[in-house]
């Protein structure tokens, strides 16, 4: 498939229409050559610059899936398109599970093992800094460790056995109100306690053979 023509055509549809941003239909302006590929142009400037074009949600969401066929080796057009992805925004990009999960893979695959640049971390502790949340002081630290020592939330280091207390206790919330049926005998539960004594297992017991389905919630 030729993809450079398609992403050509359009383009050159878009152009054509002397689209206006701001009326009824929601545009989005879109680098016609990328900035990944040395593209230039402010998006303010979109109704003057050469490199510029104003794009539907669906039609900047096609573009940029085409300039990822078309460049397949450039990592920064796989960014911004899984950048698109995630877009809030009014909700805008709504795409299959086959297209998230493929954008999602050649996300990963960009960012995989690649160490950060010594001006890149440079930049996001300035950036911490200046919003305050690059550290607190060993004062904070203690103050913050006193005060949940005092409710009894603190704990360094915790026990199997405060693990094993919270897994419960999470399972717990799942199945609360559920009822649990034994698909071997028939057998009814009207609550996750009442299936525990019956069976003789522990509330882990129980969330683990619910999620092989040997038993069912109701």
């Amino acid at each position: 498939m030729d993809y450079k023509k398609i992403y050509d055509q359009l383009i050159d549809r878009a152009r054509q229409e002397a689209r206006i941003k701001g009326k009824q239909t929601y545009y989005e302006v879109h680098h016609i050559k990328p900035r990944a590929l040395g593209g230039t142009g402010k998006n303010h400037e979109w109704k003057h610059h050469f490199n510029l074009v104003l794009l539907t949600a669906k039609e900047h969401f096609i573009a940029h899936l085409l300039l990822c066929e078309i460049y397949p080796g450039n990592q920064k057009l796989k960014k911004a398109l899984w950048a698109l992805v995630n877009a809030t925004k009014n909700n805008r990009y709504r795409v299959s599970a086959r297209v998230y999960q493929r954008t999602k893979q050649d996300y990963i695959q960009t960012i995989k093992g690649v160490p950060k640049s010594k001006e890149a971390l440079e930049k996001r502790t300035a950036t911490r800094k200046a919003a305050g949340t690059y550290s607190r002081s060993s004062e904070a630290i203690q103050k913050g460790i006193e005060t949940r020592k005092a409710n009894g939330s603190y704990h360094y280091k915790r026990t199997l056995e405060h693990n094993k207390k919270l897994s419960e206790v999470k399972q717990g919330k799942r199945l609360k109100g559920k009822r649990i049926l034994d698909p071997t005998t028939g057998n009814h539960y009207a609550s996750q306690t009442q299936a525990i004594e019956a069976l003789g297992i522990s509330m882990t017991g129980l969330y683990s053979r619910l999620k092989r389905g040997e038993l069912l919630r109701m």
